[in-house]
């Protein structure tokens, strides 16, 4: 399992890790995902 933290701070560096194992991280959806968290935790 992912923390979510790490991935929250070092994206790439875990999208990395994961393309050498084979699988693609959509990173652009990971953010957009933060992007609607953080707006929904400052409403």
């Amino acid at each position: 399992m992912l923390d979510s933290k790490l991935l929250r701070t070092q994206l790439q560096d875990v999208a990395d890790r994961l393309a050498s194992r084979g699988f693609t991280l959509d990173v652009a959806r990971i953010e957009s995902l933060e992007a609607q968290r953080k707006a929904a935790q400052t409403r």
